[in-house]
């Protein structure tokens, strides 16, 4: 038998501020000294992680020495593993039993439909396996719901808990019929626990057995350490032990405070807390713990924090001299400033910096800051599978299951890197899909169904057919109908993948390449795998889990050409635990971030749990401070925080809340102490701004006023864009001078134009059929008509209900009006075309207009009328811009409408129809010098204006006189606008 290894307590702690791997194993090198190298090999080692298995072997191994035998390190995870433990039947796949489970989630929420929507199943799934986990480590079986008082509680938590008792009581006869007798994870371990229990209860191990590392805060992992803690050479090392808090104050500590599990942890072993002895070295630095100790009291004995305020002051300098307190204005600056920080850590010769936050938002900002400086840092959390290349690759390809493809969805899969295949392959497929993408925006087609892209390859040559025939080839099997089982789904997923990285012709394996790709075959793989789950996707359910599955598993970053800095590293809570750094930044410490709040139980209530003796969700916040602490003990910590995320205010964290209070709670010394915290924090806030900052001021941009040669100024504009002419010259230059016309979004949703062209096609058609009066089915009739023009017209199925609903509002209205104008005239002519050429000064210049409708009145004049599909302009409007039916009225005298002769125009209308109030609204402009419109005037001011453009020194300003001050254009960004906007020579008009 072995010697003991220890004299006197078994009960032992890291101090915070120490990196545990490091220092456990310089502890265990120094009990080691002097003795048999064999006696290194008996030792059992039992640590929290497969991630701190690996950083305990590498420190013991540098502590022993390159020879030694080490100790066997077990993770405490994964005991069913464990030599001591019984032969087990296998753990069920985490994805097979979230598929099973969803299954049952899906008929619940069928008769349940309040509870939540469909789409929630997968997560609801989730949680639900997580419960199930909860409780079977708790050691509480299906009978434990029954001691839940459901009269106690609102009925929806009565049927929650009587589904989550149903599938309790049904689920291991489930994994027994179903899963081949396989066994939940937790399960699965607490039966090893079990076993290992007996066995060693029966004959103690007869060698040193070590829990390293855990804080029993997982109830399975408690049971462990309890008897751990029993055996004759079992001992405990406890991570982060406080050792300046009061051992009275244990009992009193709610789930929330740093130290609450290991005294609950202490309480079950019947250990006293002051017995718990030092490990190794002692902290980098005690006066700092010592303050954070008292900082995170319990808030119904921080009245103590005035009786500890004079001796704390005391050690304030020596608690602080290292620490710096960066409040940044938002998370930009926020992460510049820790970017820099870590570059600057790098000037060190062999100097290390960590920065620990569990917000990924802020990490992922840090990593593209230090990107400036050609830096990776070594994310410890890696990427979500589903922000890879792979990984958003196989999401856009989900995303068009279920019928004809969305247009944008189609452009947007097409130009992913791993489509289309590679080499001279992948050039020509992206000059195809630049063409496709052309086409569907010029002629605004929505979904990007076979026909549509036939109909762009029609006349091009024969390479765009065969290219055509491909893509539409190859997700043909996405647009089948119907709900597939879950293997299929995969597989189909899997195929269409393939063939679209392949490209034509080319090698379907180059989507799986690098760490990335195998990650996101290995999760395609388990899907194909989870046949005989009874699992059903709909088509759209496939992207839903595609995305749950995906933010679940982090790979590594997988860029060979750029490996990460090792000096330089971003960890998360669980990583910050096992590791430290000459610099350690705490990044995020923004209430709800940094601690992160619980999240809402969709199963169990709080009170259910508490009865159930399940731990509170405050028990995460406790975990979460235990790291804090345990972070800032380190001898050099930076503490950043934001004052604003995404626009809106941030707290900082109670922590910092707290330590703040304390530090203010001492005097003028506290004061001194945190004042010089800020002040070293807006240091590195200064140089971060620096960095951005331009050597001198840069005065505006001039507006642009672009004064082309009069030969290439247009001699031709038809009236609807002498508007634009008034407000914004430079979009005609850009229009009409450089050739450029902005192209629709790709899925443009329909708008105000959509309607118009709609309402257009409606009246024509209706117009054709009552040109000579008003027949008694007039509302039917239109509402027939606008039936067929919507079908034929509008591809959005929502869009047509909500216009059809409003036109059927606007009916009456509109026939009404539509009566009244037949008694004043008939129609004699519909979209028809005008033109006029009007004398200048360099040449003709032709004026052109397609009017809705003209009217010849019974008196002789012409009325002319516009339709719209919102309210009409006010006159006041439409004599300084708005000039489209005044000019019209022009023409119209002039004799320019096909097939309408001259004649005085005496009325001009605009018909809004707007579906709403009445139905619409109509406003008649009269004639005459004092009225609404005076053509002869009304010619003079144009051919003033345009003769104005006819001189070649006349610019073509930006944003002359914008309808809107903060409206956009769709070539303010070709003016880069800001530039010079806010500039003087905005303010003075040009």
């Amino acid at each position: 038998m072995m010697p003991p290894l220890f004299d006197g307590s078994r009960l032992f702690h890291v101090p915070p501020g120490l990196a545990f791997p490091e220092a456990f194993a310089r502890g265990l090198a120094a009990r080691l000294r002097g003795r048999p190298p064999l006696d290194a090999a008996r030792i059992e080692v039992l640590v929290p992680s497969a991630r701190a298995a690996t950083l305990v072997d590498r420190a013991l191994a540098a502590h022993l020495g390159p020879d030694a035998l080490l100790p066997a390190v077990r993770v405490v995870g994964a005991l069913a593993d464990h030599p001591a433990a019984p032969v087990l039947p296998p753990a069920v796949s985490p994805l097979r039993r979230m598929l099973r489970l969803s299954e049952l989630v899906r008929a619940f929420l069928h008769h349940r439909p309040e509870i939540a929507p469909p789409s929630a199943r997968f997560a609801l799934a989730e949680a639900l396996a997580a419960l199930l986990d909860e409780l079977q480590a708790a050691g509480l079986g299906p009978d434990a719901l029954d001691r839940i008082d459901v009269a106690q509680h609102a009925r929806h938590w009565q049927t929650t808990r009587d589904f989550v008792g149903i599938i309790a009581d049904h689920w291991p006869a489930i994994l027994a019929e179903e899963e081949g007798g396989a066994l939940d994870p937790e399960a699965r371990e607490a039966r090893a626990l079990e076993g290992i229990a007996a066995r060693w209860s029966a004959r103690p191990p007869d060698h040193p057995v070590i829990v390293a590392g855990s804080t029993g805060s997982r109830p399975l992992t408690a049971r462990l350490m309890a008897l751990v803690a029993g055996l004759p050479q079992g001992a405990l090392v406890l991570p982060g032990f406080d050792s300046w808090l009061d051992p009275a104050l244990h009992p009193r500590l709610g789930p929330d405070h740093p130290q609450a599990a290991m005294a609950a942890l202490l309480a079950r072993i019947g250990a006293d807390p002051a017995a718990v002895a030092p490990w190794d070295a002692a902290a980098p630095c005690p006066e700092r713990n010592r303050l954070i100790s008292l900082a995170l009291q319990p808030a119904p004995v921080t009245d103590r924090w005035l009786d500890a305020a004079p001796a704390l002051a005391e050690i304030l300098p020596a608690a602080t001299a290292g620490l710096a307190l960066v409040e940044a204005p938002g998370r930009r600056q926020e992460a510049l400033a820790v970017a820099l920080m870590m570059r600057e850590t790098l000037e060190r010769p062999g100097a290390t910096v960590a920065l620990i936050t569990p917000d990924r938002q802020l990490a992922r900002a840090v990593t593209a800051a230090l990107a400036r400086w050609d830096l990776v840092p070594d994310d410890s959390a890696g990427r979500p599978l589903g922000q890879t290349p792979p990984g958003i690759f196989l999401r856009l390809v989900a995303r068009l299951a279920g019928g004809p493809p969305a247009a944008g969805a189609l452009i947007e899969l097409a130009k992913h890197p791993l489509c289309g295949g590679a080499g001279a392959a992948r050039r020509e497929h992206m000059r195809r899909t630049a063409s496709l993408e052309l086409f569907l925006r010029r002629n605004a087609i929505p979904l990007a169904d076979p026909g549509a892209i036939r109909r762009w390859a029609a006349g091009r040559p024969a390479q765009a057919g065969a290219w055509a025939a491909w893509i539409c080839d190859a997700i043909a099997p996405l647009a089948r109908p119907g709900a597939l089982e879950v293997s299929a789904a995969a597989a189909r997923l899997r195929g269409v993948a393939e063939a679209l990285a392949a490209g034509p012709g080319g090698d379907p394996g180059r989507l799986w390449r690098r760490e990335d790709g195998a990650a996101a075959l290995e999760l395609v793989s388990e899907l194909a795998q989870a046949a005989g789950t009874g699992a059903m996707l709909e088509p759209a359910e496939l992207a839903r889990l595609l995305d749950e599955l995906m933010a679940a598993r982090n790979v590594p970053p997988a860029d060979p050409a750029r490996p990460p800095d090792p000096r330089l590293r971003i960890l998360g809570n669980r990583e910050a635990r096992l590791e430290s750094a000459d610099r350690v930044i705490l990044g995020g410490l923004t209430e709800g971030v940094w601690p992160a709040l619980p999240g809402a139980d969709p199963w169990l209530s709080r009170p259910m749990r508490r009865e159930l003796g399940l731990a509170a969700p405050e028990r995460g916040i406790g975990l979460a401070a235990h790291d804090f602490a345990t972070a800032i003990g380190a001898p050099e910590v930076i503490v950043t925080r934001a004052a604003r995320i995404d626009g809106a205010p941030a707290l900082p964290s109670r922590w910092l809340v707290r330590l703040e209070n304390l530090l203010l709670g001492c005097g003028e010394a506290g004061a001194r102490a945190l004042e010089g915290m800020r002040a070293r924090g807006r240091e590195w806030l200064r140089l971060a701004a620096r960095l951005d900052r331009p050597a001198a001021p840069v005065p505006p941009a001039p507006r642009p006023a672009p004064r082309p040669p009069l030969a290439l100024r247009p001699r031709r504009l038809p009236v609807t864009r002498i508007e634009e002419l008034i407000r914004d010259p430079y979009a005609i230059y850009a229009e009409r001078v450089l050739g450029l016309s902005p192209l629709d979004p790709l899925d443009r949703p329909p708008d105000a134009r959509d309607r118009g062209i709609v309402l257009h096609s409606v009246l024509r058609r209706f117009i054709d059929e009552t040109v000579r009066q008003m027949p008694g089915d007039a509302r039917a009739r239109l509402m027939r008509i606008a039936e067929e023009e919507l079908a034929r017209m509008v591809p959005w199925p929502a869009e047509r209900r909500l216009w059809r609903a409003r036109l059927e509002r606007a009916a009456d209205w509109l026939i009404a009006g539509e009566a009244e104008r037949l008694q004043a005239g008939r129609p004699v002519a519909l979209e028809v075309r005008g033109a006029i050429t009007l004398d200048l000064p360099a040449g003709p210049f032709t004026l052109t207009a397609i009017a809705d409708r003209i009217d010849r009145l019974d008196s002789g004049g012409l009325a002319i009328i516009d339709y719209k599909t919102g309210k009409p302009p006010q006159p006041k409007r439409i004599r300084a811009f708005a000039r489209q039916l005044p000019l019209e009225a022009v023409i119209a005298e002039a004799g320019g409408f096909t097939d309408v002769p001259a004649a005085q125009v005496e009325r001009l209308l605009l018909v809004g129809v707007t579906g709403t109030g009445e139905g619409g609204e109509t406003r008649c402009l009269g004639r005459g010098a004092e009225a609404d419109f005076d053509p002869p005037v009304e010619r003079d001011r144009l051919v003033a204006l345009l003769a104005r453009y006819d001189d070649p020194a006349f610019p073509y300003t930006a944003r002359l006189r914008p309808q809107f001050i903060h409206g956009t254009g769709p070539y303010d960004h070709l003016a880069r606008l800001g530039e010079w906007e806010g500039g003087e020579a905005e303010e003075d008009g040009g």
